[in-house]
C-alpha cells in the first residue's frame, strides 16, 4: 500500500472511529491528491447517515512511515 492511499485510509477510520458524520463501512472515495516538496494533501468524501456529502483532508508527509 503506498503513502497515500495509508494516509486515506488511516483519517477515514479516524472520521468513522470519532463518530463525526461517517458511517461504518460507508464508501469512500479519493476526491483529490495534490502533492507538494513536502508531501501529498488527500481529499477524500463520503455520505454520512443524514445524506450530507462529507469531506475530510490528510495530509501525508514524504518519507517512511512509522
Amino acid at each position: 500500500m503506498d503513502t497515500v492511499t495509508y494516509g486515506a485510509v488511516v483519517a477515514y477510520v479516524k472520521q468513522t472511529a470519532n463518530a463525526l458524520g461517517a458511517v461504518k463501512g460507508a464508501p469512500c472515495t479519493v476526491k483529490s491528491i495534490t502533492e507538494g516538496g513536502e508531501g501529498s494533501t488527500v481529499v477524500f468524501a463520503w455520505t454520512g447517515n443524514d445524506g450530507v456529502q462529507q469531506t475530510s483532508t490528510a495530509f501525508i508527509p514524504r518519507g517512511p512511515i512509522g
